[in-house]
């Protein structure tokens, strides 16, 4: 940037932390991954659960007990 401004900031990660994805919703995100043994999983959060994980812009809000590693983020319609 011009100014050297670092524009809008989302969320503000620590360095040893990795965004595996992001959509915007209206009802559930189905989350997949890899668990124990290699093995694909996915689970499906409603928006209850994601409306308890949330927080302000830029803050990481509470992290999902997922049991699996997320690679992948979806919107479910």
């Amino acid at each position: 940037m011009e100014k050297g401004g670092r524009g809008l900031m989302l969320i503000d990660l620590e360095a040893k932390d990795t965004l595996a994805g992001a959509a915007a919703y209206t009802r559930s995100v189905k989350i997949e991954g890899i668990g124990r043994g290699g093995k694909d999983r996915d689970e499906t959060l409603e928006i209850r659960s994601l409306n308890n994980a949330r927080a302000a812009r830029a803050r990481k809000g509470k992290a999902a007990d997922l049991g699996f590693k997320p690679t992948r983020i979806a919107r479910v319609e």
